[in-house]
């Protein structure tokens, strides 16, 4: 049906309800339609047109009220277009409407009826996107007013201040929270909701959070003392940041109309798009920061200016490389002039004509970065160009990557662009990175089996280079004909002793000399003749002792011999000839001269040196003929040599390779899966206890006795702990047996949270344990610690789904084992030093 490839995306429920019924319409028309091709006649439609015409004329009236009482430019100037495709679309069924009603048959009027519904469908879904677009830009607008006041989060120092900016971001906290949860209800992409809850929660979770860590910061502050300042800072500035994060997510997932499932959140573009947007956020802060010559080194401008930095490496990080070397020399240009504009405004030199020009520079390299209306920006064509370039990256998984190295070595003749290479180096890194988990034995015996794989990989990379190095040469070769280079060498050489002939069905065959000169004036090879094996129509004769990678010399002296049989076979529409006329005959006479053959291996040397040139060696031609027949011949020549292009890379050498590297793969998924089954149930076993002593060093009394050598053993433990749930969960969401995309993202944004908030619980416990009166600090140590300690959960929850349970029962009952056995043998080596006597006695057995 023409509906179903005129259908637009429904990412709304309200679009979805108003168009569905629209679509069906035109189907049901389309159907009319094709039954009237089949003979049948259309029937009036005369009422059902005046009723859509009616509802597009107030439709339109609509679309016009909502244009003049908006304050949206965008919406002004997309809105129109669309009302009036929509109100020539009707008038176009109308005049359908009336041919159909005095000729039911009219081709003509069938042909406006579709013409004019589809028109009316497409116009609608243009409209209706126009204004959910509108009010997609007064949900961001909110969201904006948030990271403005979110901005000014780390400059606050007072409490008078710390209360005004409560009173101004609340309001805007909750516009921003109903807002867009009545957006997430009329999504249809169920990921999109996801998304959009998520950060929702995060943000209603952190604020309070956020407020009661800038009273910390603010009070310790003005009790002047030195202990837990720091940490109170940077407390502050970790939820400030994580906030900023969330809102720049949910602005990003709102302004999404599509939803790609092979879409990562680690995806080159995913990241740059995300820092992209941040950058967008934090620009208006800097630049009004440059234009004012009496701002503060250490505002809110320079922070933002000095994050803009920071995103703009991360976009360079994953960009091509010759966007990523301008990104990068205009951030050490910015970085450079923003500290020398900082040490001017510090000694109170703002406004001299030097710090003036230096902030006028700053802004403009800036808009040069970042773009705007009139520039194109550095940042947003590295997105373009590593969008459009279409490069091909290696999998996110062990597993996909694992299938793009197959695919690889299935067939290494293959041009992949290096995506199966890359694969198998990401995976033989995140080999060696699980290897770092295991016990020094392990660790030894993957990271050899890493080394073995990547020295076999080296080699069938070198056979595949040089066959596609040859491959190459012959595809360059077919863009500029004229200069064949590996073919010209072979005209200087011996014609062979076998000609190649063309059978009945176009494919060729060897033959002896003998038997290709019989009736042939000129035969390649008549002074020497010997025969040759029988030999299969279409195939190469080959020693089966003969390696396949020394067939390319074999294969081009073939070449030369089809070559020149080919050329000799069409002697006669080459015209290799050359012509001999009289004296008498060119003065007198206009008959044509009698040509004289020339000797063809000197034909062919003449063709391979200069194909386009026709007749090298005398012939004249009109400038009436057409194109030289040599040129076509010589394409013909061309594609029957295609085939014979060896590539080693298909060598027995090659698969041979690729054989031993499926086998030790195998062996290296399967190595990682036990050390990762062995770390999930060492790691994971006991979640709670590393959290449960620190929370205990830090509301320890004053006065017990050690209480400061407890409380930093107890932070270690527990950042240890942290770190190695944080590196195993992450480890099995990427390399894994699980191939659930949400579990894996899931997982590695929970360890990638993990591993952020450790350092900020252990902060916010040395505040609380300087300060154990504080009350502010008592709760905002509680906050984060129930935090971490539901993220722990949750971890654990996500490695149990992403597991095999059969395997992590039976790896769990050999580790129980193991750690038995390795208090019994500690038990007894204790109880060996206590009786020397029965040790002797042992060491005497």
């Amino acid at each position: 049906l023409i509906s179903s490839s005129i259908m637009p995306v429904f990412h709304t429920k309200t679009i979805e309800s108003i168009l569905e019924p629209v679509a069906q319409q035109v189907s049901r028309l389309v159907i009319l339609h094709e039954e009237a091709e089949d003979g049948n006649a259309m029937p009036d439609l005369t009422r059902p047109v005046d009723a859509v015409s009616r509802a597009v004329e107030n439709l339109v009236q609509v679309g016009y009220d909502t244009i003049h009482l908006s304050d949206d430019d965008i919406l002004k100037q997309d809105m129109p277009p669309a009302l009036q495709r929509v109100e020539t679309s009707s008038r176009l069924l109308e005049e359908a409407c009336y041919v159909l009603r005095d000729d039911p048959y009219s081709s003509q009027g069938r042909k406006k009826l579709i013409e004019g519904s589809r028109g009316i469908l497409q116009g609608t879904s243009a409209l209706l996107l126009c204004f959910d677009e509108s009010e997609v830009r007064k949900i961001v607008r909110g969201c904006k007013k948030v990271l403005d006041y979110l901005a000014v989060a780390e400059v606050i120092e007072n409490m008078e201040d710390l209360v005004q900016f409560v009173r101004d971001i609340s309001p805007w906290l909750t516009k921003m929270s109903r807002d867009t949860e009545a957006r997430e209800k009329e999504l249809t992409h169920h990921v999109h909701r996801e998304i959009l809850i998520r950060c929702i929660d995060s943000v209603k979770t952190l604020a309070p959070i956020l407020i009661c860590a800038m009273k910390i910061f603010i009070q310790i502050s003005a009790q002047g003392g030195s202990k837990g300042v720091p940490e109170a800072a940077e407390n502050r500035n970790y939820l400030s940041s994580r906030m900023i994060e969330e809102v720049n997510e949910v602005i990003r997932v709102l302004q999404l109309t599509t939803y790609d499932e092979d879409e990562w959140n680690e995806d080159d573009l995913i990241v740059m798009k995300k820092a992209l947007s941040a950058i967008e956020s934090l620009l208006q802060a800097a630049l009004d920061w440059l234009g004012d010559p009496r701002a503060l080194r250490g505002g809110v401008g320079e922070k933002s200016l000095r994050r803009i930095l920071v995103y703009a490496e991360r976009i360079a990080d994953r960009a091509l490389p010759e966007d990523a070397s301008l990104i990068r020399r205009a951030c050490s240009d910015i970085a450079s002039m923003t500290d020398s504009l900082c040490e001017l405004r510090h000694n109170k030199q703002g406004d001299s004509p030097q710090s003036q020009g230096l902030a006028r520079g700053i802004a403009q390299k800036l808009r040069e970065l970042v773009g705007g209306k009139d520039i194109a920006g550095l940042l947003p064509h590295a997105l373009q160009g590593l969008e459009q370039a279409g490069i091909a990256q290696p999998a996110h998984t062990v597993l996909g990557r694992m299938d793009q190295v197959l695919k690889w070595l299935d067939a290494p003749y293959m041009d992949d662009r290096g995506v199966g290479l890359n694969a198998l180096k990401a995976l033989l890194a995140e080999g060696r990175k699980v290897a770092d988990l295991c016990s020094p034995r392990e660790k030894y015996a993957m990271n050899e089996l890493c080394d073995e794989i990547e020295r076999l990989s080296h080699q069938l990379a070198e056979l595949q280079r040089k066959g596609m190095a040859f491959e190459k040469r012959r595809l360059v070769s077919s863009s500029d004909r004229a200069d064949w280079a590996f073919a010209r060498p072979l005209a200087r050489r011996p014609a062979p002793d076998t000609c190649v002939q063309p059978s009945q069905s176009r494919r060729w065959s060897i033959k002896s000399v003998g038997e290709a000169s019989a009736g042939r004036p000129y035969s390649v090879g008549v002074a020497k003749r010997t025969q040759t094996p029988n030999v299969q129509a279409g195939s190469i004769p080959r020693s089966s002792t003969m390696p396949l990678a020394a067939e390319p010399f074999q294969s081009l002296n073939l070449l030369l011999q089809r070559l020149v049989t080919e050329l000799w076979r069409n002697k006669r529409t080459c015209a290799f000839q050359t012509v001999t006329t009289t004296a008498a005959a060119t003065s007198t006479s206009t008959a044509s001269a009698r040509p004289r053959p020339v000797p063809h291996f000197h034909v062919c040397k003449a063709f391979l040196y200069n194909p386009y040139q026709g007749a090298a060696i005398g012939q004249a031609e009109s400038s009436s003929s057409p194109p030289p027949p040599s040129r076509r011949v010589f394409f013909e020549t061309e594609s029957l040599l295609a085939p014979l292009v060896v590539r080693i890379g298909d060598s027995p050498q090659a698969r041979a390779i690729a054989n031993q590297l499926k086998e030790k793969l195998g062996e290296l998924k399967r190595m990682m899966d036990r050390a990762l089954l062995d770390r999930v149930v060492d790691d994971f076993s006991d979640i709670t206890t590393p959290l449960k002593q620190f929370a205990e060093a830090v509301l320890a009394p004053e006065g017990t006795p050690a209480r400061d050598a407890n409380f930093a053993e107890k932070a270690q433990n527990l950042r240890d702990h942290c770190q190695r749930c944080a590196k195993t969960g992450r480890l099995v969401g990427t390399s894994g047996p699980c191939k659930d995309k949400k579990i894996v993202e899931a997982l590695c944004s929970t360890a990638n949270q993990i591993s952020n908030m450790t350092p900020q619980v252990i902060n916010a416990g040395k505040i609380r344990f300087h300060y154990p009166q504080n009350v502010s600090a008592d709760e905002h140590f509680e906050n984060l610690r129930r935090e971490l300690s539901d993220a722990l959960q949750r971890l654990r929850s996500l490695v149990d789904d992403a597991v095999d349970p059969l395997e992590f029962k039976m790896r769990s009952v050999v580790m129980v084992k193991n750690v038995k056995m390795r208090s019994v043998m500690t038990n007894l080596r204790k109880w060996l030093t206590t009786h020397p006597a029965l040790q002797d006695w042992l060491i005497a057995c």
